[in-house]
């Protein structure tokens, strides 16, 4: 079960992104400082793509199944 985080630096404050993936379930929870913003399950889990705001910036977070391992990114839009 993966826990992937980020520290952003935006506007002098720091923001927390976090991102629990439990691929076996397909159990998904994006955390962004302490405001749940994804909290799902998806049954045949092959990756999904989650955008989102903080301070009126746009992120894209990508899981990505490669069969064998998975991928996960954070871009700024």
């Amino acid at each position: 079960m993966p826990k992937i985080k980020w520290s952003l630096k935006i506007k002098e404050s720091i923001h927390k992104v976090e991102l629990v993936h439990k691929y076996i379930s397909g159990k998904r929870k994006l955390t962004v400082d302490t405001r749940v913003v994804v909290d799902e399950t998806i049954f045949k889990d092959t990756g999904s793509v989650y955008v989102f705001k903080i301070e009126e910036q746009r992120f894209k977070i990508t899981i990505q199944s490669n069969f064998l391992s998975w991928d996960y990114s954070l871009i700024q839009e």
